[in-house]
């Protein structure tokens, strides 16, 4: 019976790797890189679209202060004080 018992004592533990849990830390990694990477690409298209509208509302607003111009240069051209010396002269 002691030597059965020496036997299995001394025999070596055969163990199977557990893969669930040495894979789940580069899973969960790569899982955070993906979601980062897709966070700074919608910032970044988003910026994008801002300055798009930014340039656009620029243009818009240059345009009307000088049309704002042109229609205060045009008041000022009919105006009644200098129509009058034109009609005189």
């Amino acid at each position: 019976m002691k030597d059965i018992l020496h036997i299995t004592l001394t025999a070596k533990i055969h163990r199977d790797r557990d893969l669930s849990a040495s894979l789940g830390c580069p899973v969960t990694f790569f899982g955070l890189a993906l979601t980062q990477a897709s966070v700074a690409a919608r910032q970044h298209f988003a910026a994008i679209k801002y300055a798009t509208r930014a340039r656009s509302y620029a243009r818009t607003s240059k345009r009307l202060w000088k049309s704002n111009g042109d229609c205060y240069a045009r008041e000022e051209a009919f105006s009644p004080a200098r129509l009058e010396p034109a009609a005189r002269g």
